[in-house]
């Protein structure tokens, strides 16, 4: 069975920390002193550098803590990653006086070392407060100050080890292993202080790991409903985390569809990280029927404009293009014409995102009813059949209609096709059918009419 120590709080550890790494000091300076040991006096300095560390850590820990007000929106949990800041620097100079030190007894050859039972005794005590230090730590939780003085306990485990080692060669006749451990000791706390440092001024730097931004967006990515994620910024204060990102939904969702896709990529988001504050904003896509709505609202608010028809949306590397055709009052002029047109050009590119070109064919709206007159030509007719009978997946042309109107004749024919052809391939057949009548009769309207057989 594992002997884990759970705690109600960090700040109750850190307590117990505090207390068991003063304890410490005053056995190993004690020991030191008397067994004249520069491994057992640097890591008691070592340990009395913990302890002071270790109360800073409970400083902030507690400071930390405190919710967000007024002048700290985002909590006060700088101020623990600031504290953990700190013990790493405190580490670092311990380590720099260690190395010096132990440096200049080995050169100096100053190996005035009497290893006894005392010094043996002050080691294995440490090595049990070591121990149980890092079992209280380990069950209190991952906030950057247990983690800091996590790693203090593990450092100090380390060093003990070092400085029986030297205390063993010592006894063994190697007087020189305790100045050397010494110097092992300081160069691996230099180490582990530094990563410390580093990991902290990054954290207060605002800077994320690549691999939690991944990781973020990647999990963003594959929540249902998301097509696009941009602008994902990652900062953490404290334990908690924050995550401000916007996500792209197809265009014609509605307003409690996207809501609830944001709710997804929060859900998704809390149970990849645990402990963190997502604000996720989100912007509509680009679809057909998203960019058809935008183009007509906006063509509505222009009075000379009565309708928009013929829409095209062409995708490119560079961005979204459009084309339309526009029909507007025929009483204005040709600069009010061009006005328009220029004015519904700029305003879509503007409002619509990723539209980088709009082109817009002007034609004239005829209000009312058109006046018009049954052909009664049959030579006309005779062509129409001809030409439609020249197409053999036209099985019959049931009816025609023929009518003149502004000078144009309007044709309407009503065929038959195989019931088994698919909408695209009956498409296909009546285009053809209708390029071959306004060869023969341009500038004419065709309009042609399907039905199975």
């Amino acid at each position: 069975m594992k002997l884990v120590v759970m705690l109600d709080s960090k700040i109750t550890a850190l307590k117990v920390s505090l207390i068991l790494i003063a304890s410490v000091v005053a056995v190993e300076a004690t020991a030191g002193f008397i067994e004249n040991s520069l491994a057992l006096l640097g890591d008691a300095l070592h340990a009395a550098f913990d302890a002071v560390t270790t109360m800073i850590l409970l400083l902030t820990a507690r400071l930390g803590a405190k919710p967000p007000d007024i002048d700290h929106t985002y909590g006060h949990g700088k101020i623990e990653t600031l504290g953990g800041m700190l013990g790493g620097l405190m580490l670092l100079l311990l380590s720099f006086i260690l190395v010096y030190e132990s440096a200049s007894r080995l050169l100096d050859g100053n190996f005035v070392v009497s290893p006894g039972p005392l010094g043996f005794s002050a080691v294995l005590y440490t090595m049990t407060i070591d121990l149980a230090r890092i079992i209280v730590l380990r069950g209190a939780g991952s906030s950057i100050t247990v983690k800091t003085d996590l790693l203090h306990a593990l450092s100090d485990f380390g060093s003990t080890m070092i400085a029986l080692l030297g205390l063993a060669l010592a006894s063994l006749g190697y007087y020189g292993g305790d100045p050397l451990a010494g110097v092992v000791l300081g160069l691996l706390l230099g180490y582990l202080s530094l990563n410390t440092v580093k990991r902290t001024s990054l954290e207060l730097s605002d800077a994320t790991s690549s691999d939690l931004l991944s990781e973020i967006r990647e999990t963003i990515l594959k929540t249902e409903g998301v097509s696009e994620c941009k602008k994902l910024r990652v900062r953490r204060v404290g334990e908690r985390v924050y995550i401000d990102s916007k996500i792209t939904v197809q265009g014609d969702v509605e307003l409690d569809e996207a809501h609830a896709i944001a709710s997804r990529v929060e859900t998704n988001l809390s149970m990849l990280i645990g402990d963190v504050d997502v604000t996720i904003h989100v912007e509509p896509g680009i679809s057909n029927l998203f960019v058809e709505r935008q183009v007509k609202n906006f063509t509505h608010e222009i009075e000379s404009v009565k309708e928009i028809h013929n829409l095209k949306i062409l995708c490119l590397k560079d961005g979204i293009h459009l084309a339309f055709h526009a029909r507007v009052d025929p009483k204005i002029d040709l600069i009010k014409a061009h006005d328009i047109a220029d004015h519904l050009e700029k305003m879509i590119c503007e409002k619509i995102p990723g539209v980088k070109d709009v082109f817009v064919h002007l034609e004239l709206y005829q209000d009312g009813i058109l006046k018009a007159e049954p052909l009664e030509d049959p030579e006309i007719i005779r062509k129409i059949y001809w030409i439609v009978s020249q197409h053999r997946e036209i099985k019959t042309l049931k009816k025609s209609r023929v009518y003149v109107t502004g000078g144009k004749l309007h044709i309407y024919l009503d065929c038959s096709l195989d019931k088994d052809k698919s909408v695209d391939a009956v498409h296909r057949i009546l285009s053809h059918v209708e390029e071959d009548l306004k060869e023969i009769f341009p500038n004419s309207v065709v309009e042609i009419h399907s039905e199975p057989v």
